[in-house]
């Protein structure tokens, strides 16, 4: 796996992502985004979480601190708690827990790929898997009649 490093030869900076093709060539970060993040507010939720690592989080503070809907809030996080990013503990409290060092460093180079080009991240999460996906998506009926 590459190492995210502005250092190229001798000692030259290059950017971390060119052009705002970011993750494009790096097939785990998209797949990453794909099973774990799937919208704006569960990447704002995941790196909130992962700034305090030692931090047992209430999802209703959660909810405060993003001003985001209870759903929202508790679907990502029982999202995070399944994929082995959180971890919940007996009182109902969350605290970001990577199950394994390859989650760890894909959330470090999630935040600096955001930190870096958030317009790009934000497109890649908003981008449907496949072109035939997003063109199925177009024509999805709703159950509610409307």
């Amino acid at each position: 796996m590459a190492k995210l490093d502005r250092h190229g030869p001798a000692g030259t900076v290059r950017p971390l992502f060119s052009e705002g093709r970011i993750l494009a060539s790096d097939p785990e970060m998209l797949e990453f985004v794909r099973e774990h993040v799937r919208s704006v507010w569960a990447l704002e939720l995941l790196l909130l979480l992962r700034r305090d690592p030692d931090r047992c989080w209430e999802p209703a503070d959660l909810v405060r601190e993003l001003r985001a809907s209870q759903s929202v809030v508790q679907d990502n996080l029982a999202r995070f708690d399944r994929g082995g990013l959180v971890r919940r503990d007996d009182a109902g409290c969350y605290a970001f827990a990577p199950a394994g060092p390859l989650l760890a460093e894909l959330c470090d180079r999630l935040e600096a790929a955001y930190r870096e080009r958030p317009v790009a991240v934000i497109n890649l999460i908003a981008k449907p898997a496949s072109p035939l996906q997003g063109l199925a998506d177009a024509f999805k009926f709703r159950g509610d009649g409307k």
